[in-house]
Order: structure tokens, then sequence, then C-alpha cells
């Protein structure tokens, strides 16, 4: 079996709606980047690797991490959400947000882009999915994730200023 580096793009959209594509293109990624070292590329060439164990054990660490991935994503959203609610109660009381208030395109513009900016810091807190290298998929799907919700969230926010 060949293994290769994954397509961010893909494994993106694997991750949002095809969890077991994403473990097995995760899993052929990060397999890849164990054969950049010298002796396991021997190994490897020599049939000895990967052996059922270490693929195994790489594909535990996976699901294991884009678990824990999954949970970060979840719970920092949910976090934006109390935000959200929290932002509107207090508006209401404080008598600048009424149903019967005209819509304003560049404030909820702005508050979207301010949100998305939120989301994108929150996500980034607690334990980090580091391994020593950061070449594994769920370290560069979670670095690409949060900088989409910086560069959507900025991009909103620049839009009001234009209009």
């Amino acid at each position: 079996m060949s293994y290769r580096k994954a397509n961010i793009i893909k494994a993106i959209f694997c991750f949002l709606f095809n969890k077991s594509k994403y473990i097995s293109i995760a899993t052929s990624h990060n397999m890849a980047i164990n054969l950049e070292a010298k002796d396991l590329k021997k190994l490897y060439d020599e049939g000895k690797y990967p052996t059922e164990e270490s693929l195994k054990n790489t594909e535990i660490s996976v699901i294991d991490s884009a678990n824990i991935l999954q949970k970060k994503i979840i719970k920092s959203f949910f976090w934006i959400l109390l935000i959200l609610v929290i932002m509107l109660i207090v508006g209401y009381f404080a008598d600048t947000i009424h149903p019967y208030l005209s819509f304003n395109f560049g404030y909820v513009l702005s508050v979207i882009g301010a949100l998305l900016i939120l989301w994108g810091s929150l996500i980034s807190l607690g334990p980090e999915l580091e391994t020593y290298k950061g070449k594994t998929l769920h370290e560069i799907f979670f670095s690409a994730f949060r900088s989409a919700l910086f560069i959507l969230g900025t991009l909103c926010l620049i839009i009001v200023v234009a209009i």
C-alpha cells in the first residue's frame, strides 16, 4: 500500500461530513510523514514496515486526535452561541435591540465578523494537539480551520467598513 499526504481542502470536508473517510485520509497522511524518516523508509522498502501494530496505533492516534478536535470545535461554538444570546439579552434590556427595529445589514455583518474572530480565538485556548514536528493532519486541519475563521471574520468587518 502506498501512503501519501492529504489535500487539506478534501480533509476539511471529510472531517465535517464523512469522519470515517477523514480517518482513512489522516492515517495515510500520518504514515506518509513517518516514511520521511530514513530508517522507516528503508524498512518500508524492505516490506517490514508498517507492521499491523504500528498501523493500528496510527489509526487509534488519528481517531483520538479527531475526537479531541471535534470536541474543541463544538465546545467553542456553543460558547459563541452563549455569548450571542447574552449579547442579545443585554441589547434588549439596554433598549438597543427590539423586534420592531429595522434590519441593519451592516450591524448584523459586524456582529457575525466579531463572533467568527472570537470563535477563532476561543478554539485556540486549551491544550494543543501538537506533535513535535507539527505535520500531522489534525494539526494542519486545526490551523487551516482557525485561519478560515479569522479570515472570514475579518472579511465581514472589512465589508462593514466599506458599505
